[in-house]
């Protein structure tokens, strides 16, 4: 991870994957209201490939405001709490990435086939979110 002055990570970091997102989402809650988050990301996110700000990979990234702008220099100081806490929270967590999925649109017409790829696309982030989750950490 590129290291980064906690003063300014939050306005350093504008395009995120799904794990950094929804970690640092997690970690804001409960650092704010002492629970978990109700919703993990909006709705409808657009991802798209690229270098994510805060981990630095090249996978499947969307904007920081799809996971409601959140704290990331929590994860720079508890990157141990974070693992714990998807462990003890990791059923929650599946089930509510799962229910993000979208549908596959029926239709062979252009914008159809289009959306279905952004469809695709979408789902596809959030396999690599649930795979990310459900492998055992040493």
């Amino acid at each position: 991870m590129k290291e980064l002055d906690s003063n300014n990570l939050k306005s350093k970091i504008n395009n995120v994957c799904s794990e950094c997102g929804i970690s640092a989402n997690v970690l804001t809650c409960f650092a704010k209201f002492g629970a978990p988050p109700k919703k993990l990301a909006f709705d409808t996110s657009t991802f798209h490939k690229g270098k994510c700000d805060y981990c630095g990979e090249t996978k499947m990234i969307t904007e920081a405001r799809d996971f409601f702008y959140p704290n990331f220099s929590l994860l720079k100081n508890h990157a141990q709490d974070i693992a714990q806490a998807l462990k003890t929270q990791h059923t929650e967590i599946v089930e509510a990435v799962e229910r993000l999925k979208i549908p596959p649109i029926t239709g062979n017409s252009p914008a159809e086939l289009i959306a279905n790829e952004g469809v695709f696309r979408r789902n596809q982030a959030l396999d690599d979110v649930l795979q990310a989750i459900t492998q055992p950490t040493n």
